[in-house]
């Protein structure tokens, strides 16, 4: 199983079989039992670019179009890869993010990539 959560729904799905990764590009201050996870976050450009932006409609399809393509090189697949076989092997992946709004968010465009991948997700 996949969970895509926010930081505060951590306690919900945290258990001795979960794999914690934080999936930003910088981590506000250490966590007890969650790694950071960078393969999966938006590049320092595109994030400040983000958060620079009106956070319009039109912002987050440029947003979207641009992470997406990001998700393509090597590097990043490389980490949609190692969730697949964490998720295989049985363990409980937790995917997590600051942001409060799943909608405008990286990970909910993580959460279809792995859908894509036919991984069952828990948004």
């Amino acid at each position: 199983m996949i969970n895509v959560i926010n930081l505060r729904e951590l306690i919900d799905y945290n258990d001795e079989k979960s794999i914690n990764l934080m999936i930003v590009r910088y981590m506000k201050e250490p966590i007890a039992s969650v790694v950071q996870f960078d393969r999966l976050a938006p590049s320092e450009t595109l994030l400040n670019a983000w958060n620079n932006s009106g956070k319009l409609n039109e912002d987050w399809e440029i947003f979207k179009a641009a992470f997406l393509k990001e998700m393509e090189r090597s590097y990043n697949q490389i980490g949609l890869k190692l969730v697949k076989q964490y998720s295989d092997a049985g363990y409980t992946v937790n995917l997590i993010c600051y942001c409060s709004d799943a909608y405008r968010c990286h990970r909910s465009l993580i959460a279809d990539l792995l859908e894509d991948m036919e991984l069952e997700v828990n948004r």
